[in-house]
């Protein structure tokens, strides 16, 4: 698959939305890289609970993804490949 620049935003516990650059192939290795840029910050703390919201925005297409931080964790401890689930996970 193809990699994209995408933005991810995920919200802190006190409501403050961090957003981080990465490069990914898929809707969850943004996630996770987003997740562990964000997380990796001084700035930044309370996020990555299983209920948390991330937005994803592929900079290269006009298209946002919602998925929460618990799926990301389950598809990625499943040890299914992301890329046998379908375009649907494709950035």
């Amino acid at each position: 698959m193809e990699a994209h620049s995408c933005r991810v935003t995920i919200c802190d516990m006190d409501g403050v939305a961090h957003t981080g650059e990465v490069t990914a192939a898929t809707l969850f290795e943004a996630v996770a890289l987003g997740l562990k840029q964000l997380q990796g910050n001084d700035w930044v703390e309370g996020i990555g609970r299983a209920t948390d919201a991330v937005t994803v925005s592929v900079n290269s297409i006009p298209v946002k993804h919602r998925p929460l931080v618990s799926e990301s964790r389950a598809c990625n401890s499943s040890g299914v490949k992301l890329a046998s689930l379908g375009s649907r996970y494709a950035a």
